[in-house]
């Protein structure tokens, strides 16, 4: 299963996750894989899990791993060095990524002023300069995590370029997005 963090309490050493379509999971730091990091037990970020049973009925999340999504996953290992080959699952991903952008309220008028930016760099050093922008943007906007989460591949796709190339397929790549999320609609 695949649950979101929705509340964590460090000092306690518990949390809970929100599951679709069923009651938020209870999961408590002694549950929790040597591959994660407490670090990254905060809200928003998602982990794959089992129900481990309680005493008097209860259950419990036993956490294994964090949970990446498949279309970050892409981008992260793609965007920056698209071919003809992998364009049309570049598009597809770009589409269910701009939906959940959508289901997350994040609009492309949220995103205008970075968009605007980057569309207007044009060496690798003018995106790479562009990095703080998207911490603050980020951090602007602590409680939309899909938007966090956006702003994070922007920076790690800023970090690899290296080249002019790589400048134009990030540009492609944020053309894509804020595309693809003014097409999925309810938009502002």
């Amino acid at each position: 299963m695949i649950g979101t963090i929705k509340m964590v309490n460090l000092d306690r050493g518990f949390g809970f996750l929100k599951v679709k379509n069923q009651e938020d999971v209870h999961f408590s730091f002694r549950n929790i894989s040597d591959s994660i990091d407490e670090s990254e037990l905060v809200e928003g970020n998602s982990f794959e899990f089992d129900i481990k049973p309680q005493g008097g009925g209860k259950t419990t999340a036993l956490l294994k791993k964090k949970y990446i999504d498949p279309a970050l996953s892409f981008f992260l290992e793609n965007a920056l060095n698209l071919t003809e080959e992998k364009y049309d699952d570049f598009c597809d991903y770009a589409r269910n990524y701009a939906e959940k952008l959508k289901k997350g309220k994040v609009t492309t008028s949220m995103i205008r002023k970075v968009y605007s930016r980057i569309m207007n760099a044009s060496d690798p050093m003018e995106i790479k300069l562009l990095r703080p922008q998207f911490a603050y943007l980020a951090g602007r906007n602590e409680k939309i995590p899909q938007l966090k989460e956006f702003m994070g591949i922007l920076d790690q796709l800023a970090k690899k370029i290296g080249n002019q190339e790589d400048v134009n397929n990030f540009k492609k790549f944020m053309e894509a997005i804020v595309a693809y999320r003014k097409y999925v609609g309810n938009d502002k």
